[in-house]
């Protein structure tokens, strides 16, 4: 498994969530487009009444990612439209002289006056 999309999507199937990558590569451009301008992965349960989107990212990366997501209309509306966002953080961790296993942080992406 390479990337934090795949890791987010086995997750996400882990925890019993259809889930689906919703970026698409662009050859011309040489880049990946974005859902939205910055979703990377749908995921709903019909058990649990979710349906969120989820930019996958490294944990470095994470805290930017949620800033951006915040500047953006499409996801203002998304939210207000009945669905969640989160930002998925990967980092490769544990104890010293350990093997090192991949640890997700979740941080979930709230607006002002959200009901």
């Amino acid at each position: 498994m390479t990337g934090p999309v795949a890791r987010s999507l086995q997750w996400y199937r882990k925890q019993g969530y259809f889930a689906y990558s919703v970026s698409r590569w662009v050859p011309q451009a040489l880049k990946t487009i974005d859902f939205a301008g910055w979703g990377d992965i749908i995921a709903y349960s019909p058990q649990l009444r979710v349906i969120e989107a989820c930019q996958a990212t490294t944990t470095d990366h994470q805290a930017a990612r949620v800033t951006k997501i915040l500047s953006l209309e499409s996801a203002q509306a998304w939210v207000k439209a009945g669905g969640q966002i989160v930002v998925h953080g990967w980092k490769k961790g544990g104890p010293r002289g350990q093997r090192k296993l991949w640890m997700l942080t979740v941080t979930p992406v709230g607006f002002k006056g959200e009901a």
